[in-house]
């Protein structure tokens, strides 16, 4: 069995793989911010994305059903993590409100 914890100095910095998209202390609330909205627009995108999938295939278009499975599955996918975001977000707040000062 090979040493996995000293493999993982080999991994480039997530910073490299995800690019931007990972906000660091420097860009605070602002960073998070976008990271939500940009988190919405894309989940927007797939739900639009899989709707334009069912009516092109409805139309007799040239996608296969797994397609559209594929497509509908994305965009459930991505709404529920946008829920779960959500849900977490909201316990925070309801444990921060609770705190004592």
């Amino acid at each position: 069995m090979t040493n996995i914890i000293g493999q993982l100095g080999s991994h480039p910095p997530l910073r490299q793989i995800a690019g931007d998209a990972i906000p660091t202390a420097k860009t605070g609330d602002a960073g998070f911010q976008q990271l939500l909205k940009s988190a919405l627009r894309e989940t927007a995108g797939l739900q639009n994305h899989a709707q334009q999938s069912i009516q092109e295939r409805l139309a007799g278009g040239e996608l296969t059903n797994a397609e559209v499975f594929t497509d509908l599955r994305k965009a459930d996918l991505a709404l529920r993590m946008l829920l779960q975001i959500r849900n977490k977000l909201l316990e925070s707040f309801n444990e921060i409100k609770q705190m004592q000062l």
